[in-house]
């Protein structure tokens, strides 16, 4: 979430400094702004470090490995079965705009 943020505040900066007319007000308030940014920096690096206790908490039971192996083969299997799917309904929908193309030409020839 924070290289979010930090992310984020590096876009507006852009947006500021594309966005205010050159001159020396605009110098000053991109010097302000970036000088906010670099004190985004160390706020975020302690905020990692404070927070890796939180991030990974830690299990009650070891894994067994034959547990790890069914987790990781349905992990990636999850992904192509997904991707079957998605390409399905995508196939499905180009072919109905094609065939709705092909209707609408018949429609216009009609008509012309």
């Amino acid at each position: 979430m924070l290289f979010l943020v930090l992310f984020l505040f590096y876009c507006a900066y852009f947006m500021l400094r594309f966005s205010v007319e050159p001159g020396r007000s605009a110098r000053t308030s991109r010097a302000v702004y970036a000088l906010f940014g670099v004190v985004l920096i160390p706020i975020s690096f302690l905020a990692i470090r404070l927070a890796s206790d939180y991030i990974h908490p830690v299990g009650v039971q070891p894994a067994r490995a034959a547990d790890v192996r069914l987790a990781v083969l349905h992990v990636l299997r999850l992904p192509r079965r997904d991707a079957r799917r998605s390409f399905a309904a995508l196939y499905q929908l180009e072919l109905a705009g094609k065939r709705l193309d092909a209707r609408l030409r018949e429609l216009r020839e009609l008509l012309a």
